[in-house]
């Protein structure tokens, strides 16, 4: 078994750097040039989750700024790619947008997990009036096509914590947890990231410290082979578990008190150590 990597190689968060920002660079001439869609914002929301948490890396560990400027780097990277994904949301669902497309909306890019990577965004950034703004637009889609219910359940969630609906928030969370626990351990597989991300969102919305705490240990022990041999190896997401910080982010905010340290949940992007940027 790989042993997880204590930090990153400079050059290649370097690399990813510069992967994203001539990325971003060629979007931005596609916006300029009045050629927006929804898959370019979808594009552009991947590349600045990239170069937050390249940039956050960078600074730390290679000392290139201040933690307090690599925090605040990251968090308006983060934020860019929430800004993107609502944008891609109301597209498809505000018809006061001028670029609103109704019917002739590219449904794949307003999907359960694009949803959950808005919310994830906004958290990570610590933007909670931009979570709570992105907050009413996720919806089933009209191609009626859902994704898992587990997935369903859990954007639900979400978006019911962050509107003020603690009551549905925990029904739906509770909801995902009994299904899953239900299932032979074989067959858990992807589910078990929702039942991890899911208890922890309960231990949120009902005030569990143990319960929150829990939710966000089991959630970075599943993340964790991911980041050591997995799909995230070598990438930005090696040395960062989004919905770990995101969580811990809004948990955070509710009030409650974070107990666990992990490597993948850096406390200098927690709201504990550097303040939100809104309420």
């Amino acid at each position: 078994m790989s042993i997880p990597r204590i930090g990153p190689e400079r050059q290649e968060v370097e690399g990813w750097i510069k992967f994203s920002l001539e990325n971003l660079a060629r979007q931005q001439k596609r916006m300029e040039a009045d050629k927006r869609d929804q898959p370019l914002y979808a594009r552009m929301a991947v590349n600045h989750m990239t170069l937050g948490r390249s940039c956050y890396l960078h600074g730390i560990w290679f000392q290139s700024r201040s933690t307090r400027d690599a925090v605040k780097e990251a968090r308006a990277a983060f934020q860019n790619a929430a800004g993107c994904i609502e944008m891609s949301f109301r597209m498809a669902y505000d018809p006061t947008l001028p670029e609103y497309l109704g019917g002739k909306a590219d449904w794949s890019c307003v999907m359960e997990l694009d949803a959950i990577e808005g919310f994830t965004a906004a958290l990570m950034a610590s933007d909670f009036a931009l979570a709570r703004r992105f907050a009413p637009w996720p919806r089933r889609a009209p191609d009626n096509d859902p994704m898992d219910e587990e997935v369903c359940n859990y954007v639900d969630a979400l978006q019911a914590c962050l509107l003020n609906d603690p009551g549905t928030a925990a029904q739906l969370c509770r909801r995902n947890i009994d299904k899953i626990t239900r299932k032979k351990s074989g067959q858990r597989d992807f589910r078990m990231n929702y039942h991890t991300l899911s208890t922890t969102l309960l231990g949120i919305v009902e005030k569990n410290t143990v319960r929150f705490n829990g939710g966000l240990a089991a959630q970075l022990e599943f993340y964790e082979p991911e980041a050591v041999h997995g799909e995230e190896e070598e990438t930005s997401q090696e040395f960062i578990c989004d919905h770990a910080v995101a969580l811990a982010n809004l948990g955070l905010w509710a009030g409650l008190k974070l107990q666990i340290k992990h490597r993948l949940m850096p406390t200098d992007l927690l709201i504990s150590t550097h303040p939100s940027l809104s309420r």
